[in-house]
């Protein structure tokens, strides 16, 4: 019995120091981490995981897609937090503050977006690349709106689709219209409608939780996005 007392002890005490030293170390830890923590501006929590997910979704599926955002700054200011899709967001309604973080993307800012609109837009897209690639696009994008392309070429298709679209000016198709002839060079009536049609699923799909199963908005903005490249 003596002998076992005797190989026992030194066990214990070693497994005492090491519980002692884990324990220093996670405490440890914890004050850094509590240290280095950052507050995050005035906003609700909502419900836990789901956070303000549905209360947003269901502003931007409504027909005044704002409404997420303007009940929000009433009640906490132009700069506000809120949980969308399982992580904190800072959301900004202040002009000169998002001109700051244009200015300084890539350096002091990072863009983040949820995973259902990364999978669709692709890593590549111009809004989701970071740095000299974004610049690089966002100078492309500004290259085809210049003064001379839009006087010799954008209001003269603004004349024709307007013209074309009269009658159904009430559906709001002016706009998809002009985006569709402009970035695809369509002109028939039934292949823009069959375009605007795709492109509603697909924005539907990039304001949606990342479901790949069929009937949901993701998979159907999926579908979509495989009809573009191909």
């Amino acid at each position: 019995m003596r002998e076992i007392y005797s190989g026992t002890w030194p066990f214990a005490i070693t497994t005492l120091f090491f519980l002692l030293f884990l324990a220093k170390f996670l405490r440890s830890k914890n004050k850094n981490a509590a240290k280095t923590s950052y507050k995050l501006p005035p906003g609700r929590r909502g419900w836990p995981l789901i956070g303000d997910s549905f209360s947003w979704y269901n502003a931007v599926a409504s027909s005044h897609p704002p409404r997420f955002v303007e009940e929000q700054v009433k009640r906490f200011g132009k700069i506000f937090s809120c949980s969308l899709f399982g992580k904190w967001a800072v959301v900004s309604a202040d002009p000169i503050f998002n001109r700051f973080v244009m200015q300084n993307e890539g350096k002091l800012f990072k863009s983040s977006y949820p995973k259902s609109f990364r999978d669709l837009v692709g890593k590549n897209g111009v809004i989701t690349v970071q740095g000299e690639q974004q610049r690089k696009l966002h100078g492309i994008a500004s290259n085809m709106m210049r003064l001379e392309k839009l006087k010799f070429h954008f209001l003269e298709d603004i004349q024709r689709v307007m013209t074309q679209t009269l009658g159904s000016f009430q559906d709001n198709q002016v706009a998809i219209h002009l985006m569709v002839n402009q970035l695809l060079g369509v002109t028939s009536e039934s292949e823009i409608n069959e375009m605007a049609q795709l492109f509603s699923d697909f924005v539907d799909g990039c304001l949606s939780v990342p479901i790949n199963l069929p009937g949901c908005p993701y998979h159907t903005a999926m579908t979509v996005r495989q009809i573009y490249i191909d």
